[in-house]
């Protein structure tokens, strides 16, 4: 029997549940996020880039990484495009966008590798989130390999329909659509098919829920958070102190 795409991920999950604490995942995503707002030089910003590239090619398998990264071309090459003739923005100013963009995803894709929904709902409530909306946010993060793999199935479905999905990108623009309906509409069946059951069982939302396994920081974790640190503030650091051309 074949391995749907939410089992490998659970497995995956499960595979580098507890080799430290989310939370630390968690800072550097906050670090990463403000990085690429301040961050203004294309040095700084390529740097960071770099640093996030490594982490994440350490953690996917070759296969997700080439998809990935061919999944990043056509968002890539509309950014530039659009920056370059809608804003007049220069060529250097449009990468430093694209780079920013590409850390963006690096980041959230290995956070969402080593991160589990459950850990990612235990993080918002230790943060004092209330548990309906610390609930809400796990619900939606479980949700990602299931608009995967429907998006993939509509995708498939569609094309041997006849429409043209896979010839170019100007015909496939023009069909978005017929892709993105019905990726909605199963995500909210999807939805409503695990609200009836959860309220069905009593679930109470306003409640926070016990845990078997509780989150605590390791001294392990304390190190990788100050090495996180000392890492992702050193873009930073070269580009307030030091007089960088670019």
């Amino acid at each position: 029997m074949s391995m749907t795409s939410s089992e490998s991920v659970r497995i995956e999950w499960q595979r580098r549940r507890m080799e430290m604490d989310p939370r630390t995942l968690f800072t550097w995503m906050i670090i990463l996020l403000i990085l690429v707002i301040i961050l203004t030089k294309a040095s700084s910003v390529f740097s960071l880039l770099l640093i996030q590239l490594t982490l994440t090619i350490r953690t996917l398998s070759r296969k997700r990484m080439q998809i990935l990264l061919l999944t990043l071309i056509f968002p890539s090459s509309f950014i530039l495009i659009l920056n370059l003739l809608l804003f007049n923005l220069i060529l250097h100013q449009s990468l430093i966008l694209v780079g920013k963009f590409w850390i963006v995803v690096f980041g959230f894709t290995w956070f969402y590798s080593k991160v589990d929904p459950d850990e990612f709902t235990q993080i918002l409530e230790s943060l004092k989130i209330p548990p309906l909306l610390a609930w809400q946010f796990g619900m939606a993060y479980r949700q990602v390999p299931f608009l995967f793999k429907k998006t993939r199935e509509i995708y498939e479905l569609q094309v041997a329909r006849g429409i043209p999905l896979d010839q170019g990108m100007v015909k496939a623009a023009r069909h978005l659509p017929s892709l993105i309906i019905p990726t909605i509409i199963q995500a909210m069946e999807a939805a409503r098919k695990v609200s009836e059951a959860m309220i069905s069982r009593g679930w109470q939302p306003h409640i926070k829920s016990t845990r078997i396994s509780q989150l605590k920081f390791k001294r392990k974790d304390v190190v990788i958070l100050l090495l996180m640190l000392l890492i992702g503030l050193t873009p930073w650091i070269s580009e307030q102190f030091l007089e960088l051309p670019i």
